[in-house]
Formats: structure tokens, sequence, C-alpha cells
């Protein structure tokens, strides 16, 4: 989606399954996106790279590879002097099974940002993160030199040790439980407030990444798949050669992760195809790519 034009204002949109979410284009100075809903971004879920002065408010950007991308297409572009504002959002960083640079599943940071990207305005938002950035060029915390305001953020880091670069004393930093629970709560309050106006028509999006493709399998193993839905999955069943291994996966692990542990002792020995299928709460279902792996016991 690329809107476009002065003063343009983007509400109330929702996108699933998309490269970008919302990039605003060449002519879309003092832009506004408000109440917008965009989930699994394989790109940026906010794209601003004429480095105009914009808005983010009241937005769920819930699954991006990268958050805000305002890092300029041309050199003489600058957009230094202005200020981007990001108030009463939500935003997380999905780890997908797509990536520039870095292992699988991955994703960028919260910031893709230069010297001549806008000055950042930062109120009232809570950020979530699983896991590390794959690309050192990009910013997880707010980037050195452009805070021009900040106040009351929340960092959730669900990553292992401390969260991985300094952030300004505007942000409150929560981890494990009590961070995932806070996450959590948001989301179900922001989903309230905006009641979707259409019914869960999309299938899940799902991929497998443990075991790794032609590995050979010995004994008890943990089969692990990445899924998401427009809406809310119900399940994820792991097979062998299309038959189902063990009871469904209802628990989204972090890093949005599920996960089966099998005892591939249970298959014959050869060479089989391992897959995962996710379904949502309506019975639209998605089954990944196999994986040829050989059972060895």
């Amino acid at each position: 989606m690329v809107p476009d034009g002065p003063n343009v204002t983007v509400e109330g949109v929702r996108t699933f399954d998309r490269g970008d979410g919302v990039a605003f284009g060449s002519n879309a100075s003092n832009w506004t996106l408000r109440g917008a809903y965009i989930h699994y971004a394989r790109n940026g879920c906010v794209e601003n790279h004429s480095v105009f002065a914009g808005t983010v408010d009241d937005a769920l950007l819930d699954g991006c590879f990268i958050g805000f991308a305002s890092r300029p297409y041309q050199a003489v572009q600058d957009g230094s002097g202005n200020v981007m504002t990001i108030q009463n959002t939500l935003v997380r960083l999905q780890p997908m099974d797509g990536v520039y640079t870095g292992p699988v599943p991955g994703h960028g940071a919260f910031f893709e940002w230069s010297a001549t990207s806008p000055q950042l305005a930062m109120y009232n938002n809570v950020f979530r993160a699983d896991q590390g950035s794959n690309d050192g060029d990009e910013h997880m915390a707010p980037p050195p030199g452009k805070l021009a305001g900040c106040a009351n953020n929340v960092m959730v880091w669900l990553g292992a040790g401390p969260f991985p670069e300094p952030l300004p004393s505007c942000f409150t930093v929560l981890t494990g439980a009590t961070g995932l629970d806070y996450w959590n709560q948001a989301v179900a309050q922001w989903q309230a407030n905006h009641p979707p106006a259409l019914a869960d028509v999309g299938s899940p999006v799902v991929s497998l990444f443990t075991p790794a493709a032609n590995a050979t399998l010995t004994g008890p193993i943990t089969l692990t798949a990445t899924a998401v839905d427009d809406r809310e999955l119900a399940e994820v069943r792991f097979q062998l050669d299309g038959q189902d291994l063990g009871a469904a996966t209802t628990t989204d692990l972090t890093p949005t992760k599920y996960t089966l542990p099998w005892d591939s002792r249970g298959g014959a020995n050869g060479a089989h195809t391992l897959t995962a299928t996710a379904r949502d709460a309506t019975g639209n279902a998605t089954t990944s790519a196999g994986i040829t792996v050989t059972i060895s016991n």
C-alpha cells in the first residue's frame, strides 16, 4: 500500500502477509497513519523513505520484519530537520522464514535509519522483540542522536540476556512472563477497541525450520515451526509422510515458534518428508513446504 500526497491520512487499514505494510509515497509530506493493524509484514511495517514528517498513532504493528524504515532512497534527500512521531502504538518484530542476511527464522530491527532520516518523537508505545536483529546496520533502540521527544515507552524483551542496545530513560524494560503478560494485555485491549469489520478469510502462514533439510534423525528430537494467522491460530500439527505426529500444538512459544518433542524411533528407517500444518479458528489451513530427512535408528 503506497498512499501519497501532502497531508495524506490512512486510517483503519488492515494488512496481512504483505511485503511492506504501509509505504508512504514521494509526495506524502506530513502523513498520518492511525488505527492501523499491520500483521506479518515481510519488510517494513511503516516505510517513510522520502524522510517526511509524519505520525503513527494508535496502531498495532504485530509482526514486522522491520518496524519503521526511514532511510532515504536518494543521497540528496535530507529529512533530518523533520520529526516522525510514534504514539500510542504497539510494535512486535516477527522472526520470519525469509531474511536478507543471517539465520532463519530472523528479522531486522525496529528502526532502519540514517543520519539524514527524521528525528523521532515517541510517546506511550510498547515494543516487543523475542530475539536480536540479523542486520547490524539497523537499530533495536531509538537511533542515537535522533530523539526529539520521548516519554512512557515500554520495551518487552523476551530474548536471551540483556536487551542488545542501550535504551534511553524514557523506556521501561520488561522481561520474561511479566513482559509477555504486559504485551498480551496491551494487544487484547487494542483489539477490543478496534473490532474487525470483516470475517476471517485468510489462511495461516507456516514454515518448518527444525530439523534442517536432509538431516539424519536419531532418537528423540524437537520439531519446530513458525506460524501466524490474520486473526488467531487454533493449532499446529506436525506430520511424517502426511500422517500426524502426536497431538496438536496450541502454545505459541517465544520466539513465536511451535514445537513438538518427537522420538524418531517411532518412524521406519529411511527417507521421509516432514511437514507442519497450521489451522485457524474458522478452519482455514496451510501446510508448510516439506523437509526431507533420513531416519537412522
